[in-house]
């Protein structure tokens, strides 16, 4: 449950009609979710006090925070329907930069 989160700010992403990045941390795959159909990806399917729980192929992510930009939880802006998504401009230069690890931190 660590990958993307602390030091780091997060995984981010984008929520439909919303504003601004959301940062995705303590998050785990559950793989005893039901199937669900690939173009069902990132929409939340359940809320409870303290997760999100999204749509994933192969499974379902458990998310335990959310923040805005400013560092503010957002689970309360969150509904059961909305989609998660990444541009596929983000995800290309992802894939494409070159990451350089220094003793102090990334530098890209």
């Amino acid at each position: 449950m660590t990958a993307f989160d602390d030091p780091y700010p997060g995984a981010f992403s984008y929520l439909t009609g919303g504003d601004g990045q959301f940062f995705l941390k303590k998050a785990c795959v559950l793989f005893g979710e039901p199937c669900f159909h690939p173009f069902q990806a990132g929409i939340i399917y359940r809320i409870d006090s303290n997760s999100i729980y999204v749509c994933a192929n192969g499974g379902a992510l458990l998310v335990k925070e959310v923040f805005d930009e400013a560092g503010h939880s957002a689970v309360a802006q969150l509904k059961v329907g909305d989609r998660i998504y990444t541009p596929q401009a983000d995800i290309d230069f992802a894939v494409s930069a070159r990451i350089v690890y220094t003793p102090t931190g990334l530098r890209s």
